[in-house]
């Protein structure tokens, strides 16, 4: 019953918690996150509409686990769905936009090597390299149009912060840590912006932080 009311038991990557004093609106309505390298699995939507239960029979939630060992593999949170975008060789800058459901993988994968190789193909692997994310978080029932109102809300947060540009249109990841039978109001979602490393205003960021950074488990 406990996963009704939020309780998952389910574990999450740690990450470091960034801040400067001089961002406006960081403080009140997203948090700058460190995430060290973590393995996927992954499918792509336009695969199939059933891309959860591809991931979880994949790691062996749902019947025998469909990899070459029949190893079972923990689930973890949160399940990330990617929005891609891919300009298309036309006159204009066409974009097609696909999405990818994401299970994050337990963390004493390491490396790609260890992990069980898929039996269904539409499954693949992959590290997702160290990054810095701004993340707005919400409660309540996740759609695509509330997930792209709260993308807009803090992409238009960090455009005052002058982290990301105003040229700039970002990719952006959804994190969803309940599943729908979980009440509303306990479910939490995140929407997630990487940030430009490169950045002038980003690197500035990284380089005050190293002095007193959180870390969360």
């Amino acid at each position: 019953m406990g996963i009704v009311f939020g309780i998952t038991g389910a574990k999450e990557p740690s990450f470091i918690v960034y801040n400067l004093p001089n961002l406006v609106k960081v403080t009140n309505s997203y948090q700058i996150r460190g995430y060290e390298p973590y393995l996927i699995a992954e499918v792509l939507t336009n695969h199939s509409d059933n891309s959860f239960n591809i991931l979880a029979k994949y790691i062996g939630v749902i019947g025998k686990p469909a990899n070459e060992q029949s190893k079972l593999i923990a689930m973890t949170s949160p399940v990330l769905t990617e929005s891609i975008g891919k300009k298309l060789e036309m006159t204009s800058p066409v974009t097609e936009t696909n999405e990818a459901m994401q299970f994050i993988l337990p963390f004493e994968y390491k490396e790609l090597s260890q992990l069980p190789i898929p039996t269904d193909k539409r499954v693949s692997l992959r590290q997702i390299p160290s990054k810095l994310v701004a993340v707005k978080a919400f409660s309540g029932c996740y759609s695509k149009s509330e997930g792209k109102k709260q993308y807009k809300a803090l992409l238009s947060d960090l455009r005052i912060d002058k982290l990301v540009s105003e040229t700039e249109d970002p990719e952006w990841v959804v994190a969803q840590y309940h599943p729908p039978f979980t009440l509303p109001f306990f479910r939490r979602n995140e929407i997630w912006i990487e940030l430009d490393k490169h950045k002038s205003e980003v690197k500035q960021l990284k380089e005050v932080v190293k002095v007193s950074v959180e870390v969360i488990k």
